[in-house]
């Protein structure tokens, strides 16, 4: 029983008014995994969320058969259901997560530059980011709002979960316009979580300068 904190609700449930579900877009910070699905859960949110088969310990073939299923096992209890995603199938992923949005649920991705997703590089701290895009390319499809969600230890307070505004998709974009800009919005608005808690965020080894061109 951790405590915690769900801040932002409003816009979740402002969201869920146009019956298209929501999609949560999640920081990829430390402790993303398990107090997201706990303060959805207690607010009684049916969550779907997509996962990666190397989300636990390990990405040998022998962690993601057997190790990795112990991690996701107190997770799991919150959810759904867990959405495996498989690149030899992704539009089965795909599939689930639509049929879950139609049901005026709540879908979770992560924003991480997970091997199997999708990626563009989004400006932020004056360098680049690549950003896994599954969760504005759904949202476009499916008409459902992109909510940027982090989650964050304070000291004082304990855990946040905080969704913020969503995120506009603008339908006279080109899909890969629309993408670049979402990644873009989310990046920025990321600065001021990763300014107050640097330690949190899990991005750091993937940043990189800006190259200029001479």
């Amino acid at each position: 029983m951790p405590k915690l904190s769900l801040e932002g609700e409003a816009h979740l449930v402002e969201a869920l008014k146009a019956e298209k579900g929501a999609v949560l877009w999640v920081s990829p910070t430390i402790f993303n995994s398990l107090p997201t699905k706990i303060a959805l859960h207690r607010q009684g949110y049916k969550v779907s969320h997509l996962s990666s088969p190397a989300h636990g310990y390990s990405e040998t073939q022998f962690g993601v058969d057997h190790l990795n299923k112990v991690r996701c096992i107190p997770e799991d209890r919150y959810l759904a259901q867990r959405i495996v995603f498989d690149s030899e199938a992704p539009t089965t992923a795909m599939r689930k997560m639509m049929r879950a949005l139609k049901a005026g649920e709540v879908v979770s991705i992560v924003a991480a530059n997970t091997e199997g997703f999708e990626m563009v590089e989004g400006p932020i701290f004056g360098g680049v980011l690549p950003v896994a895009v599954g969760a504005p390319r759904l949202a476009a499809l499916t008409g459902a709002p992109l909510l940027p969600t982090f989650v964050l230890r304070d000291r004082q307070r304990g855990f946040r979960v905080v969704i913020e505004p969503p995120i506009a998709l603008d339908p006279q974009q080109a899909a890969d316009e629309r993408t670049v800009a979402a990644a873009t919005e989310y990046l920025k608005r990321s600065e001021t979580w990763v300014r107050r808690y640097p330690e949190q965020w899990r991005a750091w080894s993937k940043w990189r300068e800006r190259l200029i061109e001479s």
